[in-house]
């Protein structure tokens, strides 16, 4: 399933922070607070690849999960 996703002209920088086993990325404050996103929110974020096979994460702002185009892909894509 292909998805078409528009880029907006708003960028930042993270750096990967490891504590004990888990690893946390930073969200630009204008970026967090222009989307609403609150401490303690949580966010979903996944996997996947552009056209050059490039790995990508994206992670929806609003906190609501990706919505599924079929259900057969839910057990797949886990």
């Amino acid at each position: 399933m292909k998805t078409q996703i528009r880029f907006h002209p708003i960028s930042w920088k993270s750096k990967v922070i490891q504590k004990r086993s888990t690893y946390n990325i930073s969200i630009n404050k204008l970026v967090a607070t222009g989307t609403n996103i609150q401490k303690g929110d949580t966010l979903h974020s996944y996997i996947a690849e552009d056209d050059g096979k490039r790995p990508v994460m994206i992670t929806y702002l609003d906190g609501d999960p990706r919505l599924w185009a079929k259900k057969e892909e839910i057990s797949t894509n886990k």
